[in-house]
């Protein structure tokens, strides 16, 4: 019924009740969390559409369907939704593709919830995930079809490869797709991969960062030496609406945390049109009346000298991002914290724009920071020198 089935684990399509962080709720362990009470506060997945596909989908996959139609026709991808995957998946289904972000439970947020708890049980996270592997691996039997993973949450799988033979998954892809993903699923079916392109293994990195590939039958990711990540121009928009209402603005970092893998991708911002066109598609399909905006780093989008804000930068895609017609409301998702203590005026400037006050309050989620001029300087020499 269609040649690519197109999944993601499902705690990242729950809507939490729309209440901020609950969404961290299946990082906590199964046997501190009755399913009760686990299953109430999840909440629900939006309704699906009158053909069985999901109306909202992560965003990940929602790229990676826009980077399949380039090749395939409509008809031939499908991102069906929960409750009617195995419809999709038939005799001539040849990939299922799977998005993941913390499938193995060893997410730090995951983790420190273990230790906290004292609990050594499975996550929720890993709970949902093993379900849905049971399910694709039941949906699929008497088929030639390949269960393909990717996402964020492959690294997992890199410390422990054994999970990928126990768990019935065919390929576990690493790193960005949208330029190969034609390719890559095309020859997952097959089983035979183009080594100019791919690597029948994974890359790994020691303490300092240093890369190293290592062979396994079931990872691939890019060739040691070759083109690594895609150009802008490469990655395409979303077709249909993400969930959460998610927009990405730009890819990596620059700057330069010895301990964050992030930093390590070339920068690539996106332009405003692309941002507004991501944007509309949210707004006219999904129906959302807010934007949030997806980067590593929000004060780094179009950074001037030494990562100091780009003022006009970051003024012009929030005025157009808030001059989309429907859009109420946007913030950034990541951000350091440092850029607004040393330019109070340019978050009062950012503020007004998306008309932040007492009843709109805009936060970021922030990454590791220190108020130590000596571990700044030791660890984020970037981010020490653009305060």
């Amino acid at each position: 019924m269609a040649k690519y089935v197109l999944v993601s684990d499902p705690t990242l399509m729950f809507n939490y009740h729309d209440f901020p962080l609950l969404d961290f709720l299946p990082c906590a362990p199964s046997s501190s969390i009755p399913g009760a009470i686990y299953n109430f506060l999840k909440g629900d997945i939006a309704e699906p559409l009158e053909d069985g596909q999901a109306r909202l989908a992560p965003y990940p996959v929602r790229k990676l369907e826009a980077s399949l139609l380039r090749c395939c026709s409509p008809r031939d991808v499908v991102v069906p939704h929960p409750d009617f995957i195995e419809a999709f998946i038939k005799e001539d289904t040849e990939v299922i593709g799977v998005s993941t972000m913390d499938p193995l439970g060893l997410g730090p947020l995951t983790m420190s919830y273990s230790v906290l708890f004292g609990s050594s049980s499975y996550p929720w996270v890993r709970v949902e995930w093993e379900a849905l592997i049971g399910r694709l691996n039941r949906a699929r039997r008497g088929t030639r079809a390949k269960l393909v993973v990717g996402g964020p949450g492959v690294w997992e799988f890199t410390v422990f490869p054994a999970e990928l033979e126990r768990l019935g998954i065919d390929c576990a892809y690493q790193g960005e797709v949208e330029d190969v993903a034609c390719l890559l699923f095309s020859q997952a079916f097959e089983d035979e991969f183009d080594a100019n392109i791919f690597f029948r293994g994974f890359m790994s990195f020691d303490m300092n960062f240093r890369s190293s590939y290592r062979p396994h039958e079931r990872f691939v990711s890019r060739r040691p030496g070759g083109k690594r990540y895609p150009r802008l121009e490469e990655i395409p928009g979303i077709v249909h609406p993400a969930a959460k209402a998610l927009n990405e603005v730009m890819r990596g970092c620059g700057i330069g945390c010895d301990f964050c893998e992030v930093t390590l991708r070339p920068l690539r911002y996106y332009s405003f049109e692309q941002i507004v066109k991501e944007v509309e598609v949210n707004v006219r399909y999904g129906g959302f009346r807010n934007a949030w905006l997806q980067t590593d780093e929000f004060f780094a989008y179009q950074h001037g000298p030494l990562y100091t804000p780009n003022e006009e930068a970051l003024t012009g895609l929030l005025k157009a991002v808030m001059d989309v017609g429907g859009v109420g409301s946007t913030n950034p998702t990541h951000a350091r914290i440092s850029p607004p203590a040393a330019y109070p005026e340019l978050i009062r400037k950012l503020s007004d724009i998306v008309h932040a006050g007492p009843s709109n309050w805009i936060g970021v989620q922030v990454g590791v920071e220190t108020g130590s001029d000596r571990l700044a300087k030791l660890h984020m020499p970037l981010s020490a020198v653009s305060k």
